[in-house]
């Protein structure tokens, strides 16, 4: 599928995966980014540097096992998304529920290494409400 980005090339380079990956050789990274850039089309989020600003316990995301993670943000709120690997995913989804937080997972669409890797919308209180992302992402194309 050829994907024709609806914004000039610094738009998408503030991601850190884009960054890092657009000049890559490799095809396994370059699809990285361009999963990136057709989820940041689709969703108007725009990822955050603030990485793990938004939890008062900064330590919450790595001890609940959060890996592949970006923190988005739209006007000045935030959400997270994060994409474990698979074999990790049932004890991610205990930790969250265990820790009351809220989430959804999306099995459609991933960044990171679909189907490797699962992608999961985390809410953080009193900011962006996942529900419409998380909509977004189960409807976009499986695997660019």
């Amino acid at each position: 599928m050829n994907y024709i980005p609806k914004h000039e090339m610094d738009y998408y380079l503030k991601h850190k995966w884009v960054e890092k990956y657009l000049p890559s050789e490799y095809g396994g990274y370059k699809d990285i980014v361009k999963r990136v850039v057709y989820f940041m089309d689709e969703t108007n989020l725009k990822p955050s540097s603030l990485e793990n600003y938004r939890y008062r316990n900064k330590d919450i995301p790595n001890k609940l096992g959060f890996d592949h993670t970006q923190l988005w943000f739209m006007g000045r709120k935030y959400l997270y998304t994060t994409e474990p690997y698979l074999n990790k995913t049932r004890n991610f989804e205990e930790n969250l529920k265990r820790n009351n937080i809220r989430y959804r997972r999306v099995n459609e669409f991933g960044m990171w290494n679909p189907p490797q890797t699962t992608l999961f919308f985390i809410e953080i209180p009193g900011q962006l409400d996942i529900d419409l992302f998380a909509d977004i992402a189960s409807n976009m194309k499986k695997w660019l």
